[in-house]
């Protein structure tokens, strides 16, 4: 049985999406991507598309936070517009519907936190703190 022709779109958007994820399009291709797998699912429910759409989705949601964890991890010293991007890659799957790592949530926190050093470079520790208190009580917030 062929593919849907959406399912194979799907396919080539995340392929693309992941060989240039730190670009603008890169993120353009990894939404449309996830948006045509939703969709898909949708449609399909109960059938071995749906299975292979979710599946796809999974999949791609692993690798693409495995390579943001490894650029958090490896470069303590990414540039403030690295990091805005990589915070936009991991809010495109908030709403994707595709089970996230167990350590998402830290890894979304530590962008975040990073965000805050560059953001409040220059103010006074107390400000900074102020912040990240805040920081913490949102993602303890479930």
């Amino acid at each position: 049985m062929a593919e849907p022709p959406d399912l194979e779109t799907a396919r080539q958007r995340l392929a693309r999406a992941e060989a240039i994820l730190m670009t603008a399009d890169g993120l353009i291709h990894l939404k449309e991507g996830l948006t045509l797998l939703e969709s898909l699912i949708d449609r399909n429910r109960g059938t071995p598309t749906e299975s292979v759409a979710r599946n796809l989705g999974q999949t791609y949601t692993t690798r693409v936070y495995e390579r943001i964890r490894r650029a958090v991890e490896q470069n303590r010293t990414l540039p403030e517009p690295d990091l805005e991007h990589l915070f936009s890659v991991v809010r495109a799957f908030d709403d994707a519907g595709f089970e996230l790592p167990p350590d998402a949530r830290e890894l979304k926190v530590a962008v975040v936190r990073r965000l805050v050093d560059y953001y409040y470079e220059g103010h006074s520790p107390a400000e900074k703190e102020r912040v990240y208190q805040q920081l913490a009580d949102i993602s303890r917030d479930p």
